[in-house]
């Protein structure tokens, strides 16, 4: 399993990369007007492996989104802070 390194925060390159993506899809004319927080400490049973389900998730919004016929394009991003189940997912989709 893939863990990535802990970091505070987003730093300069990443909100660059992030702002470029956006104006990327803009460019193309898939404004990213949706925004979407997933907090999975609210689920029924707790994910045993978070990365592994963010994953899962993300490819049944995409198959969602290609069968209602608007594509898949979406910047997401997940944050965490220290404690328990204090992780989330922000997703950025144009619609």
């Amino acid at each position: 399993m893939y863990v990535r390194p802990w970091c505070k925060a987003l730093d300069h390159e990443d909100v660059r990369a992030l702002v470029e993506a956006e104006h990327f899809a803009e460019k193309r004319g898939k404004k990213l007007n949706t925004s979407v927080t997933i907090y999975p400490k609210l689920l029924d049973a707790y994910p045993a492996d978070l990365g592994r389900w963010v994953s899962w998730l993300t490819n049944k919004i995409r198959i969602w989104c290609e069968r209602a016929g608007f594509g898949y394009y979406a910047i997401w991003v997940r944050e965490n802070y220290e404690g328990g189940r204090c992780e989330h997912l922000h997703i950025l989709h144009g619609a």
